[in-house]
């Protein structure tokens, strides 16, 4: 799909825009990428992300490197294509305004520029729900399969004993991924 800034959109309207969305979806997709990092760094929140996934799974600790790698993995794949769809969702949502306001040339690069960090936060947030799931899975799968590889062995329970484990706590990520109000007047039609 073309961006904002190409001759293709430039010849159609017969206005040569002050911005490309190009650059607005990378801005909206760096934005969003740093509210999921909540000041930390990409390997943080890979190890954060298999750490609760060995918790969840009631692994070893020490599948958390594995886990580590499969997370980045798939976070990174994931995160891969984001910016490419939150072009595509600027440039519909530019051409949405100005179909129904033909001359609000500023409005139409507002709204568009609003709905580019709006879908760059939902697919962020998607990214990292999918990439959780995913680990978990992949948890459950490797303990699975190293509790099938050893030998039987006794264990013995102690009745009456509180778990030792504590209940995790789900991470706040704000009105990350939330829908929000879409702005301006939809309902009216251009005078």
């Amino acid at each position: 799909m073309p961006s904002a800034g190409s001759p293709i959109i430039s010849s159609v309207s017969g206005f040569e825009p002050s911005w490309s969305a190009a650059a607005v979806a990378a801005a909206a997709t760096e934005r969003a990428l740093g509210r999921l990092l909540r000041g930390a760094t990409w390997q943080a929140i890979t190890c954060e992300i298999a750490w609760r996934a060995v918790v969840e799974a009631g692994a070893d600790g020490d599948l958390i490197e594995d886990l580590t790698g499969f997370a980045d993995a798939s976070l990174s794949g994931l995160a891969d294509g984001i910016e490419c769809r939150v072009d595509a969702a600027a440039v519909r949502a530019w051409r949405a305004h100005l179909g129904r306001w033909p001359h609000d040339h500023a409005g139409a690069e507002l709204v568009a520029t609003l709905e580019a960090r709006e879908e760059a936060e939902r697919l962020v947030a998607a990214a990292y729900v999918e990439t959780r799931r995913e680990t978990e899975a992949a948890a459950r799968t490797r303990t699975h399969a190293a509790s099938v590889r050893e030998p039987r062995r006794r264990r013995f329970f102690h009745r009456g004993r509180p778990s030792d484990r504590a209940p995790i706590r789900p991470i706040d990520l704000g009105d990350l991924g939330r829908i929000h109000e879409r702005h301006g007047w939809a309902r009216r039609n251009a005078a």
